[in-house]
């Protein structure tokens, strides 16, 4: 089939924000990652959603929400490090769990949830420690 060009002027000549082009690239990527180990993978019916994708295998269901990897370097710091995106409320009590993508090396990352609260533990406990000395 041909395809048609759309009139000058059009509505939809414009309307593709690049950061919705990356987020779309992303979520394929991530989506093709799960395919490869052994998940069914669903997407999101609808545009703004706390999971953008469900991937199932015969250990269970994963929730993903998608973003694209991007760094900074952080005041007093010379290496960049990721930005992390928290989860909201919603997401964490459902269990959602972020996923990274980095377009140009197509590197998925999932993100360990349970290590970053442990963590955040540990420095919690350490700091009351602190202020019992």
């Amino acid at each position: 089939s041909a395809l048609t060009a759309l009139p000058r002027g059009s509505v939809l000549a414009n309307t593709r924000d690049q950061r919705h082009i990356d987020g779309d690239l992303c979520e394929l990527l991530v989506a093709e990652h799960f395919v490869r180990e052994g998940y069914f993978v669903f997407m999101a019916s609808q545009g703004s959603s706390p999971i953008d994708l469900i991937a199932v295998n015969e250990h269970g269901v994963r929730l993903l929400q998608v973003k694209k990897d991007s760094e900074r370097v952080s005041p007093g710091r010379l290496k960049a490090s990721r930005i992390h995106r928290g989860r909201t409320d919603l997401q964490k009590q459902l269990g959602v769990e972020m996923v990274y993508v980095n377009l140009d090396t197509r590197v998925v990352t999932v993100t360990d949830h349970e290590y970053h609260a442990n963590r955040k533990a540990v420095a919690a406990a350490n700091d009351n420690e602190k202020g019992e000395e």
